[in-house]
C-alpha cells in the first residue's frame, strides 16, 4: 500500500519502464531473454509465479511473467 522501502520503489520504476497493465486486472513484464536473471530477481520481490520463455511476434526470444491482482492493478492505475 505504501512505497516505504527501496525494493518497492525499484519495482514501481521498473514496471513503469518495462511493464504493462493487463485487461484482466493484472500486470505483465516482458524482457529480452538475456535479461532473465534480472527479471527473476524482480519477480522474487513481488510474487511466486513462473517465468515464461518464448518468442515474440518478430522472432526475438523473451522472458515474462504475469501477475493477476485486481488490487495491485488498481493501485498502479
Amino acid at each position: 500500500d505504501n512505497i516505504d522501502i527501496e525494493s518497492k520503489a525499484y519495482f514501481l520504476g521498473f514496471f513503469a519502464a518495462d511493464g504493462s497493465l493487463a485487461y484482466d486486472s493484472g500486470l505483465r513484464i516482458q524482457l529480452h531473454r538475456k535479461d532473465l536473471e534480472h527479471l527473476t530477481e524482480l519477480k522474487d520481490l513481488i510474487c511466486d509465479v513462473p517465468i515464461k520463455i518464448g518468442v515474440n511476434n518478430i522472432g526475438v526470444e523473451t522472458c515474462s511473467f504475469h501477475v493477476h491482482s485486481v488490487n495491485l492493478n488498481k493501485k498502479i492505475r
